[in-house]
C-alpha cells in the first residue's frame, strides 16, 4: 500500500541552510519510520525537492537531500495538485505545459475536423484558438464575432465567471467546508442599503 502526495514545507534564512537541510532529512527519516510502522512505504525514487526563492535573491540553493538511502537532487519544477510549480513561483513551466498540451490537441483534432460536425467540435473545444477550428474561420479574419456567435467568453471574463460561480456555491452551502470557511457573509452593525446586496467579508 502506498500513500500519495506527502509534502513537507519549511522556511529558512540563507545563513541557516545546513541546519534546515538536516531538519528536513530528520523529518523524512521520522516520516519513513511512521509509514513502515503503519504498513506504508515512501518511494525514494519519486521524492522531489523544490527550493523556492525570489528571482532577485542570491541566497545559496539547496542542491540535494538525503531520503533513506537515496540522494534526491533539487528540481527546477514539481507538480502539485495538477499544477507545475517552479523555483520562483512564476508558473512559467505550468503555462508552457498547458500551452504545449493544448496546441498538440488542436493539431490532432484539426486533422479530423472535416469528418465531424460543428456541435461535436464545440464539445471538444472551448478556447479562442479553437473557435477558428470550430467555425473554419481563417487566420486573417476577425475572431470576435465568431466567439460571440458561439457564446464563448474571453479568458479574463471566463475567470471572473468561475470566481462568481464558486462564490455563489460557497454562499449557498454547495461547496466543501475548506472553501466555505474562506468566505463569510458581511453583516453590518446597523441597517444600510448595502445590507440587501449579499456582500461578503474578505478572507485575507
Amino acid at each position: 500500500m502506498y500513500a500519495d502526495d506527502i509534502q513537507l514545507y519549511i522556511t529558512m534564512k540563507s545563513q541557516d541552510k545546513e541546519f534546515t537541510v538536516k531538519k528536513i532529512e530528520d523529518c523524512i527519516h521520522d516520516t519513513k519510520g511512521w509509514m513502515v510502522a503503519n504498513f506504508l512505504i515512501l518511494n525514494d525514487s519519486k521524492t522531489e525537492v523544490l527550493h523556492v526563492t525570489s528571482k532577485f535573491s542570491n541566497a545559496p540553493q539547496i542542491t540535494h537531500l538525503t531520503a533513506g538511502v537515496s540522494q534526491v537532487l533539487s528540481t527546477q519544477s514539481a507538480r502539485n495538485l495538477g499544477a507545475s510549480f517552479d523555483t520562483n513561483l512564476n508558473m512559467t513551466s505550468h503555462i508552457n505545459n498547458i500551452s504545449r498540451g493544448a496546441s498538440c490537441a488542436l493539431r490532432k483534432i484539426s486533422k479530423i475536423r472535416k469528418y465531424i460536425d460543428k456541435p461535436t467540435t464545440e464539445k471538444v473545444f472551448h478556447a479562442s484558438s479553437a473557435s477558428r477550428l470550430v467555425s473554419l474561420t481563417g487566420i486573417k479574419e476577425h475572431i470576435t464575432p465568431v466567439i460571440r456567435y458561439l457564446h464563448w467568453l474571453p479568458v479574463n471574463q471566463r475567470i471572473t465567471y468561475k470566481i462568481l460561480i464558486l462564490t455563489f456555491e460557497i454562499l449557498n452551502h454547495m461547496s466543501p467546508d475548506y472553501l466555505t470557511e474562506l468566505i463569510t457573509p458581511y453583516t453590518p452593525s446597523r441597517v444600510l442599503r448595502s445590507s440587501l446586496r449579499s456582500l461578503t467579508n474578505p478572507f485575507f
